[in-house]
Order: C-alpha cells, then sequence, then structure tokens
C-alpha cells in the first residue's frame, strides 16, 4: 500500500497534477528562456564587448570577450564624429514632441467622446475603429506624394519625418 503511493508522489513532482507543473516541465521552460534569451543577449553582449576593445585588442585574434584594457576611446570617437548633440536634438524635435502631441490631443479627443453626446457620436468611434481594423498602408496619404508640391522637402533636415506629423506613418 506504501509503495503506490510513493509512486504517485513521485509521479506528481516529476510531471505534475491538474494545478501545479511537473518539475520536468519547469526545467524544460527554464531551459527553453535561458536558451531564447541567449539568442537575444550575445549579439548585443559581442557589441558592448568590441566597442570597449582597444584598437590593438581589435586587432589581437587571441582577445575574444575579455579586453586586455578598458578602452572607451570608441565612445568618444562615435560622439564626435556622429555630432551627437545635434543629432539628439533632431531626434526629439522629430519624435518625441509629435508624440506628446499626439497623446495630448488624443486624451482631449477621447474624454470628449466618453463624456459628451453629440449627434455623429457613433460614427466618428466606428470610424476610429475602422483606422484600427484596416491596415495603415490602406487609409493614409503618402507623405511623399505631397511633399513636392508644398516647397518643403529638402529645406530642412528633418523635412521628410516633419511630413509624418500629419499622417502619422512612422
Amino acid at each position: 500500500m506504501e509503495i503506490p503511493l510513493n509512486r504517485e508522489r513521485i509521479r506528481v513532482w516529476l510531471l505534475g497534477s491538474r494545478t501545479s507543473y511537473g518539475v520536468l516541465f519547469t526545467v524544460f521552460l527554464y531551459l527553453l528562456l535561458i536558451a531564447i534569451g541567449f539568442v537575444y543577449l550575445y549579439p548585443l553582449l559581442f557589441m558592448f564587448v568590441t566597442s570597449i576593445k582597444s584598437p590593438q585588442d581589435l586587432l589581437n585574434p587571441m582577445v575574444q570577450w575579455v579586453p586586455t584594457e578598458l578602452y572607451l576611446g570608441n565612445y568618444v570617437k562615435a560622439f564626435r564624429v556622429l555630432n551627437y548633440p545635434v543629432n539628439l536634438m533632431n531626434t526629439i524635435l522629430v519624435s518625441v514632441a509629435p508624440s506628446l502631441i499626439q497623446t495630448l490631443v488624443c486624451s482631449v479627443i477621447g474624454y470628449g467622446l466618453a463624456r459628451y453626446r453629440f449627434p455623429g457620436k457613433h460614427l466618428v468611434m466606428g470610424l476610429i475603429l475602422a483606422t484600427f481594423i484596416i491596415p495603415p498602408a490602406d487609409h493614409r496619404y503618402p507623405p511623399d506624394a505631397h511633399l513636392p508640391r508644398t516647397g518643403v522637402a529638402g529645406q530642412y533636415p528633418f523635412s521628410h519625418p516633419a511630413s509624418h506629423l500629419w499622417t502619422g506613418l512612422p
């Protein structure tokens, strides 16, 4: 009588029951997650280690993962060559500012649609839902089609992305 009870406990511990997963499934799941995580993190780790290597370490085939010295000159060169402060401000101007403006406008419109009753409210809500259901490529006007007519193209370093402010395209 005692032996079947122990076998049942071992089976439940290994394979699980209705309410819990067994050890085998849990170990398999964690191994799978670790393997997937490694596939995603390996290139990032490799790029980081390569970025802190000195030019001598880059040319030395014996240096793989641990550089002989911590070399931050690559970051200094990249900061200078890429004109980082100006490009950071362009990025903020082109992406962050429109995102904040769109968030503000959408929250005000969402509040108005939720709070007030007016004629055509259901039509407006249906059109908004249609923009989620229908793929964006089917209902958006391409920004390149109107840029030559406006005279904006090529005038500013952010002239092309600025056209996306009113179309919402990435």
